[in-house]
């Protein structure tokens, strides 16, 4: 040990003497604190803009554009300029000479000069440190641990960097062409991830070596033992290659010698990297404040309940547009990224990939099939989308190949994946058709949940022209259950359902009942049926809506309450007054967190189009919580204004699309805000108006009408028996719609698609969907104004190289002196 840090002491001095060292500190640093001001200073202004974000700590440091992940694309440059000379220097002066004639072995040398790029490894991430550091000063509730992981996967990185570039110094003389090759070794393992990805015995080797991107894990905040590994083994893996090399010079081996030992040493280091790479060997650790990078406590507790072997298996369609994402070369990657939180807690997990062809089902699928392989037959199409990915089309299967396993058909020919366990249970885990595509924590563990417990069961009664879970216009409630594609169907999110008919009696195994605008009267068995699973305290979903108060006052009659003549009106700009965007009351938003934190916490309400009014007499045993309801009156035109107000709530573009009307009234936007002098709040139950393309109504206390705030959903609760019945009862069937659920309007912010998961969470009794928050992120304020960055820049870009500069003054004029 001794004479491995007498030589890492005088490879320093030989480092910090020459200008090199201390010029590669200066400009990393002078990089280091163009970096760290520019990314604080933009934040700074969209704050002062008005944009305000939580999560600061991740989304400056480690965010796609943050410090560390700027800086981690860099280092590949700075580190081949110090490690160049370690030894091809040694060999060009002839000192190895020396070394050799000395008592030091080789692993002493190359250990020694090592320690010498480690510690200047260290000043690199001390830089590092004070330019998190300044997080420390800007950022409110800095989750500074995070910070502290980033410095050290970056260390990590850099020191294994340092093995390699030790490495390529000792096969060569010349440190120019060290530092290029391994600049060019750096860059091919950067790389490496990507090569061969399609060859079964190679892909998982490939990634592994791959040092790209092998620091994020760190950079997110999250110690992975695999990772920590990772970069030790390739350090080890190179110093044991520069042992040889010297070795071989030393001793001068033969060449098939030498290839044997390097090959040894490999499958060695490959050996201990694939037992790090098994699951139930893998340890970790979350620093981050939320554990973000880590299940919920909820996912956590439904995987505790999987036995035995679960089998994942994706069956992958070459034609569909999520392909690209499980082709056989995005395998690993594919692994890695959906399924690497659950491994940690359940490591029987085994993955597997099926390949198969077969035109899409879905009409924008078809139409894509369909320009891409037009006049094609399946073969030749096949051919084509076999070469686009560089795959052999031989190993894709027809459809029908899996049929006894799966259903493609069913599955609308996309790319989909089964989930099985030991015992033979099986689930379906879709792609969805938005932004994010993939399924989130929340779907998967859904998935898990569904093998493991038995799923809330909802049922949606049929039978007198209700609402259709199979009818996928705007009306149907197609999307609200099983609509596979879209994220926030029940099925996709733990909840199961089934039709009902109220002929006969309502099974055991139905927790919800969903009566949406029947528009005939149940008959007084259907009624019974109704009620005698009222009387054992299942929970109810009663939707009526305009026209419809007739038949369904006989379904709430027993609760007290009655759905009012006529329809509910309110001024809303740029939409015709029978859209009333109903906002929740303080009672209603704490029934189910979605309501407050998805909505009203975001400003935004839920559109009811064509809402019938609630009123109630409240009934021994329950419990009345008003939900929802209109704007109160605040100010009403008088009808010498009613000329002025049409163009504002007249719906006069029927015959236009929702996106072009969006589109008109946002080019008018502008002149009305130039016009507009008087701006009419209130709503109220309207008794004659009923077209409300040509007409505008006027509020008319004296003919009956109820002025707003009004009740447009209505929950009851009381206790049976050990447990709590729930009872929504709503004023519009539409607000959870296929139509509404997904629809946007100009000038309305509404998310009914969250009220529609915050009803169920509460019907469920909070069991579904599966509650995935996190503890908030506390670091959502800069503590530092624009005015007040100009001395910590005056600091990063000038003061710290100044100093670094400095050292090597005085280095250099002392040596000189002497």
């Amino acid at each position: 040990m001794k004479n491995i840090i007498t030589i890492a002491r005088m490879e320093l001095q030989k480092l910090f003497y020459s200008p090199i060292a201390w010029l590669v500190l200066i400009i990393f640093s002078i990089q280091v604190g163009l970096e760290i001001v520019s990314i604080f200073y933009k934040q700074v202004q969209l704050i002062e803009l008005g944009v305000h974000r939580s999560g600061l700590t991740d989304m400056l440091y480690a965010g796609r554009k943050g410090f560390f992940i700027r800086i981690q694309g860099w280092l590949f440059i700075y580190l081949p300029l110090i490690t160049m000379g370690l030894i091809s220097k040694e060999y060009s002066s002839g000192s190895i000479k020396l070394l050799y004639s000395s008592p030091i072995s080789n692993t002493q040398i190359v250990l020694g000069k090592y320690l010498a790029g480690v510690v200047f490894a260290a000043c690199m991430a001390g830089l590092l440190l004070i330019a998190g550091s300044f997080g420390l000063i800007a950022i409110e509730n800095v989750d500074f641990a995070q910070i502290l992981t980033a410095v050290l996967g970056l260390f990590l990185v850099m020191i294994t960097y340092v093995a390699i570039g030790l490495f390529i110094s000792a096969l060569t003389s010349y440190q120019i062409v060290a530092a290029i090759g391994s600049i060019f070794t750096l860059f091919v393992l950067q790389k490496t991830g990507s090569l061969w990805q399609d060859i079964e015995l190679v892909r998982n080797i490939t990634f592994w070596l791959s040092i790209g991107g092998r620091a994020n894990t760190f950079v997110y905040g999250l110690i992975c033992s695999e990772d920590f590994l990772y970069f030790l083994l390739v350090s080890a893996l190179f110093l044991s290659f520069t042992v040889l090399r010297l070795k071989g010079i030393r001793e001068k081996s033969h060449r098939m010698l030498s290839m044997g030992r390097y090959l040894m040493a490999f499958l060695i280091i490959a050996l201990i990297g694939y037992a790090s790479t098994i699951p139930f060997l893998m340890k970790y650790y979350d620093a981050t404040a939320t554990k973000s990078n880590t299940l919920t406590k909820n996912s956590q507790e439904v995987i505790s309940k999987l036995e035995g072997k679960v089998t994942i298996t994706v069956y992958a369609n070459v034609f569909d547009a999520n392909f690209f994402s499980v082709s056989p070369k995005s395998q690993v990657r594919d692994a890695k990224r959906t399924w690497a939180r659950y491994t940690r807690f359940f490591p029987n997990i085994d993955l597997k990939y099926k390949y198969y062809y077969a035109i899409p089902v879905e009409e924008a699928n078809q139409k894509r099939f369909n320009r891409l392989y037009s006049g094609m037959n399946m073969k030749q199409a096949l051919e084509k989308a076999s070469n686009i990915y560089d795959i052999d089309p031989k190993l894709f299967k027809p459809a029908d190949f899996y049929k006894n396993e799966i259903d493609l058909k069913a599955e609308l020919n996309r790319c989909v994946r089964t989930i099985e366990t030991a015992d033979g249970k099986a689930t379906i885990l879709h792609w969805y058709n938005d932004m994010m595509r993939v399924p989130s924590e929340s779907q998967k563990t859904a998935a898990f949940k569904s093998l493991v417990d038995v799923l809330p069961m909802v049922g949606f009664v049929e039978g007198h022209l209700e609402r259709s879970i199979n009818d996928e216009g705007e009306r149907g409630f197609l999307a609200v259950a099983k609509l596979k594609t879209f994220r926030y169907a029940l099925r996709n999110n733990g909840i199961d359902f089934q039709t009902v008919d109220l002929k006969r009696a309502v099974k055991s195994n139905i927790d919800i009942l969903v009566i949406a605008e029947p528009k005939v009267k149940y008959n007084q068995q259907e009624m019974k049926n109704l009620n005698d699973f009222i009387n054992r305290g299942g929970n109810l979903v009663i939707a009526a809506d305009r026209n419809r108060q007739k038949v369904m006052n006989s379904i709430v009659e027993r609760f007290g309450v009655t759905f009012e003549q006529g329809q509910v009106v309110e001024y809303n700009k740029g939409n015709s007054m029978d859209l009333i965007t109903s906002e929740f009351t303080n009672e209603g938003m704490k029934l189910s967190y979605p309501f407050l934190e998805s909505i009203v916490a975001k400003g935004k309400t839920v559109a009811m189009p064509g809402t019938v009014a609630l009123s109630y007499k409240k009934k021994e045993g329950f419990t009345y919580i008003p939900v929802l309801q209109s704007d109160s009156i605040k100010n009403l035109p008088n009808p010498a204004d009613i000329d002025k107000i049409k163009e504002d709530y007249l719906d006069k573009n029927d015959e236009l699309s929702d996106k072009e009307k969006r589109m008109l009234a946002l080019l008018r936007d502008k002149e009305k805000k130039e016009k507009e002098s008087i701006k009419y709040i209130g709503s109220w139950n309207e008794l004659k108006t009923t077209n409300f393309v040509d007409d505008v109504p006027l509020f008319n206390p004296e003919e009956g009408e109820i002025g707003g705030a009004v009740t447009t959903a209505l929950a009851l609760t009381r206790k049976v028996g050990d447990k709590q019945q729930r009872i929504m009862i709503l004023g519009d069937a539409d607000c959870i719609s296929n139509g509404e659920i997904t629809r946007n309007r100009a000038y309305v912010k509404a998310d009914n698609f969250s009220f529609v998961q915050g009803l169920f969470f509460w019907l469920t009794n909070d069991q579904a969907p599966i509650d995935m928050r996190r503890l908030h992120k506390k670091d959502r304020a800069l503590t530092i104004v624009k005015d007040e960055i100009g001395p910590y820049k005056f600091f990063y870009q000038y003061i710290l190289p100044a100093l670094l500069l400095a050292c090597l003054l005085l280095i250099w004029l002392r040596r000189r002196g002497r």
